[in-house]
């Protein structure tokens, strides 16, 4: 079925019969055919040239208004020479969603289809409705001040080396490990950052930073003024400088239950679970807040470990080496359900041991 007339013989097309499935898949040399969208659940559309030789398929659900792929012959990514083509598809099926491997579109709050190519010529303030996927993209240099993306930003293997100022990330900025960023800018918001083993030496007075905040093996040593962090803050205390008075994490100020100079090893600011902390090799760690593995069949504690509010190990097995551990805790120690018949020599208790 015609759908799209491109020029010069070239055009979409929409395969409505079986018989014109196999013929894509046998000429593309991928699934199309062999019975595997017979059922015709999604739309398939072809990119034919004049002598009606397919070049790429795409696979749209309309249902979910959703690109669902896109793909060359062997089931490869589309060849750049055929994104116009593709482009005209996309603007013409107005997706409210896109796979993410189609990097080369974003989808706009508006419903406009944006080239991510083009993205130096986006207008201030452009508004994402999803993920905007800069992965394995040379050709993004620039991306306009006060973008605002919905959902992550992911820069892994990405030639962009400058973040835009006033940038909102509402998920994660992910694959910064991956990417040349030194520095992030001014007036940053995030969901939450991860800058372990990442090459960014500074982050800019003010910055959101609206979950948790990842600091290990990172390469900044001073944090800055006005920092917020929303949720939870993971530091490496032997490589960190004094914290900024005004710091604060979880809503409530640093200063005064926070050391300025912290301890050394790993340092959690906030309330955590061990599904947050990774405690694996850790000799010492100090949780400034609420410690909560509650019904982890088997904890692992680091050997050395401070709480300066709660430590819930209710419903826990705990293995035999962490009883030789040394644990401080400030708050209540909660043992429900726990097959401790005493509490450890190591183990000391401010508050209350709850059984």
């Amino acid at each position: 079925e015609p759908v799209l007339a491109l020029g010069d013989g070239w055009r979409w097309l929409r395969l409505t019969s079986e018989a014109a499935l196999d013929y894509e898949g046998r000429r593309m040399r991928h699934c199309a055919g062999e019975g595997g969208y017979d059922r015709f659940r999604t739309q398939i559309f072809s990119l034919r040239d004049p002598a009606n030789q397919p070049h790429c398929t795409v696979e749209f659900d309309p249902e979910r208004a959703r690109v669902q792929q896109a793909r060359g012959r062997t089931n490869v990514d589309v060849p750049d020479r055929y994104m116009d083509h593709l482009a005209v598809l996309v603007e013409h099926l107005r997706p409210k969603r896109m796979n993410a491997r189609l990097t080369e579109f974003a989808i706009a709050e508006s419903g406009d289809i944006l080239r991510v190519s083009r993205a130096a010529d986006w207008a201030a303030g452009t508004r994402i409705r999803h993920h905007l996927v800069l992965t394995n993209r040379g050709d993004v240099s620039v991306l306009p001040e006060g973008l605002h993306v919905n959902g992550a930003m992911i820069l892994a293997n990405c030639a962009l080396d400058r973040l835009p100022r006033n940038l909102t990330v509402c998920q994660a900025i992910a694959g910064l490990s991956l990417s040349p960023v030194t520095m992030l800018p001014d007036g940053l918001t995030v969901g939450a950052l991860n800058l372990e083993d990442s090459l960014v030496k500074g982050l800019a007075p003010g910055t959101r930073v609206l979950g948790e905040m990842n600091m290990i093996h990172s390469l900044v040593h001073d944090l800055p003024p006005g920092l917020s962090v929303g949720k939870f803050l993971i530091l490496d205390g032997d490589a960190l400088g004094p914290l900024p008075d005004d710091l604060a994490v979880a809503g409530r100020p640093c200063a005064g239950r926070v050391p300025t100079r912290l301890p050394g090893g790993l340092v959690v600011i906030g309330d955590v679970t061990g599904a947050d902390v990774l405690f694996d090799g850790q000799e010492r760690v100090t949780i400034y807040g609420n410690l909560n593995f509650a019904r982890w069949p088997h904890p692992e504690l680091p050997r050395r470990l401070t709480v300066t509010g709660n430590l819930d190990l209710s419903r826990t097995d705990l293995p035999a080496a962490s009883l030789d551990t040394r644990v401080d805790v400030a708050g209540d120690l909660i043992l429900t359900d726990t097959p401790l018949p005493r509490l450890p020599d190591g183990w000391r208790v401010a508050g209350n041991v709850i059984r």
